[in-house]
């Protein structure tokens, strides 16, 4: 079975599944093809496509599948190669107007120079022609805590968590190991599926989005963070981004909060929005790429690639 994952994005995505299609078609390929195909409505030839998997059917497509297709978000990457599949990864391009900016293409071409993926962004035939051949180099990211999160994660410490949904969510429980039977904090983010890691420590909040069109929506969004962290009052507040721990970070510094940002780890070459807004007021900052300690300054700190 070849898996096919498009995520979470709003923005439709519908070369992926017609360059999709037509390798089935002149490829003559045999084996079953299921899409997640998200917001993106098309009409597939070869294709079984379902737009949203629950988290457990998401992991189980992905350990049946021999080949794994996916868009560049970082989550669905990384999601494949912990179990050590095959992967040909197709970056979003911002002048196609699939993606805001290009930091896909940087993850796409950073990890198919190093061996762990194929990139497909040009040519998705080109990729699959090599899929045979191609075994994924062994050697693991590297990934260790820093000695920070133990401080951070005592039982005496209010702690939210804030993340956007998809890969900045699957990057913030890579750190569950550091509060599990020690702390329990606040999960603040879109991801509906929180409730069932958190139970009644989950609070939603809207994804924050730029456009000027949505101020009224910002707007709405710093009145309920402060709100939230007068209600909490966290000693700690910890992000791996996106634009969600913007009004957040500014409303948990007002009460006196120590706040520690975490880049994406789809950050490779380049500072992401919230990032870039963020890295004054944040106390601690972290980037998971040695390049990126450039990009951000003295105070960036490197640990290693959450996988």
């Amino acid at each position: 079975m070849i898996f096919v994952i498009l995520g979470t994005q709003k923005i439709p995505f519908p070369r992926l599944l017609k360059a999709v299609d037509d390798l089935i078609e002149n490829a003559h390929i045999q084996d079953e093809v299921i899409a997640q195909s998200g917001h993106t409505e098309y009409n597939a030839q070869h294709i079984k496509c379902v737009p949203y998997l629950s988290e457990a059917d998401f992991q189980d497509y992905i350990g049946r599948a021999s080949v794994v297709i996916t868009h560049s978000g970082s989550g669905s990457i990384f999601s494949a190669l912990e179990k050590n599949k095959k992967v040909i990864a197709v970056a979003r391009l911002k002048e196609r107007g699939e993606m805001k900016d290009n930091h896909q293409v940087e993850l796409v071409k950073k990890l198919s120079e190093e061996g762990y993926i194929l990139d497909g962004t040009e040519s998705l035939t080109d990729a699959w022609n090599r899929i045979k051949t191609f075994e994924p180099v062994s050697k693991a990211l590297k990934f260790q805590i820093p000695e920070l999160f133990e401080k951070v994660f005592q039982a005496k410490n209010k702690v939210m968590l804030v993340c956007n949904k998809g890969g900045h969510y699957s990057e913030m429980m890579c750190l569950q190991r550091c509060w599990e039977g020690v702390s329990k904090p606040w999960m603040v983010t879109d991801n509906h599926d929180a409730c069932f890691d958190f139970g009644n420590r989950f609070f939603e909040f809207e994804a924050f989005n730029y456009s000027r069109r949505r101020f009224r929506s910002f707007i709405g969004n710093c009145v309920y963070a402060l709100r939230l962290c007068r209600k909490l009052e966290p000693d700690y507040v910890v992000s791996t981004g996106a634009g969600i721990a913007v009004p957040l970070f500014f409303a948990a510094k007002l009460f006196g909060a120590k706040l520690v940002f975490i880049e994406s780890r789809a950050r490779v070459y380049s500072k992401s929005r919230a990032g870039r807004i963020l890295y004054p007021l944040s106390d601690v900052f972290f980037v998971q790429w040695p390049e990126m300690l450039n990009v951000y300054g003295q105070k960036a700190k490197y640990f290693g690639t959450f996988v």
